[in-house]
């Protein structure tokens, strides 16, 4: 059941983030909204782990776990942040949906997984249609719209080889201290970054940016990537790349709900073919019940158990 919750959790939290990351640029430039984010959730995270008693580094090879996982935060995150000034929190969530195609190529170099079938490759193709439709409409806004799509698949392609390269080497290593030590590890880009550009900072925060740092800070970068890693520890690395088929629509549906964006129909068109591609791409049917099998074999034996006793 926990596993369950953890994997419900991270689909949850990655539909709403896109939307944290947009509130949060509301009066903050990018490099300082997504730096004061990370700071404060490592601050945090540094301090759960001295109050649970836990040295941060007990291995070795803790310091290239670290520095694996790190790249899902510094580039990709800063370069998630950049794009979500220039197309809306749905679309990024839409965009960073082809995650699982970049899973299923690179699994063959990382940890040596067969090559593509049929079935694969046409739903790959079907993607890149539905990103060509999306491109396509984000052009006629305007060239950094379009710029902001491109930008999030080369950030989606650096998550995608972080988390095969974590999951070829991070088997034992607790979620909490590996979350921490990778918010170690990205932190110094991120600053780095802010200086670079001219170390902005606001003269006031409106609500928005409050509550986005605050979300994104609390479920984002401490609740949602140590359930995370949790996830990726105990599933397959195909049964974690399920979790942005169901994220995009979610992510859509908030952003027009809560934040009144406007998505076009060739938006909604797009985002619908990159989907259906991807539940064709994994063969939905086949890893959702091999998801569910190890769930129900440990469910199985305790009513036997009991079954036994009461006779």
């Amino acid at each position: 059941m926990r596993i369950v919750l953890a994997y419900a959790g991270v689909v949850l939290i990655w539909a709403t983030t896109p939307l944290g990351i947009k509130w949060s640029n509301s009066t903050l430039h990018f490099t300082a909204a997504v730096g004061l984010r990370m700071s404060l959730a490592l601050v945090l995270c540094l301090f759960i782990l001295a109050y649970r008693g836990q040295a941060l580094f007990q291995s070795k090879k803790d310091w290239q776990v670290y520095f694996a996982g790190a790249l899902c935060l510094f580039p990709t995150m800063g370069i998630v942040y950049w794009s979500a000034q220039y197309i809306s929190s749905g679309m990024i969530a839409v965009v960073f949906g082809i995650y699982p195609f970049f899973v299923g190529i690179l699994s063959r170099i990382f940890i040596k997984h067969t090559v593509l079938s049929t079935q694969q490759i046409f739903s790959l193709a079907l993607a890149f249609f539905g990103l060509i439709l999306i491109q396509v409409e984000q052009i006629s806004l305007g060239a950094k719209a379009a710029y902001g799509v491109a930008a999030v698949v080369l950030g989606t392609f650096i998550f995608a080889t972080a988390t095969l390269w974590m999951k070829k080497i991070g088997e034992g290593v607790e979620p909490l201290r590996q979350n921490t030590g990778v918010l170690l590890f990205a932190l110094p880009g991120f600053v780095a970054t802010w200086y670079y550009n001219g170390a902005p900072a606001p003269e006031f925060l409106d609500h928005k940016s409050i509550v986005g740092i605050s979300y994104l800070v609390i479920f984002g970068s401490i609740i949602g990537s140590t359930m995370f890693f949790y996830v990726l520890r105990t599933c397959t690395a195909m049964t974690t790349s399920l979790i942005p088929l169901m994220t995009p629509m979610l992510a859509m549906f908030i952003g027009v709900l809560v934040d009144g964006e406007h998505i076009s129909k060739i938006e909604v068109l797009g985002a619908v073919i990159i989907v259906s591609s991807l539940g064709i791409y994994q063969g939905v049917n086949y890893y959702f019940l091999r998801m569910v099998k190890p769930i129900v074999g440990r469910i199985r034996p305790e009513r036997s158990t009991i079954h036994q006793d009461t006779s």
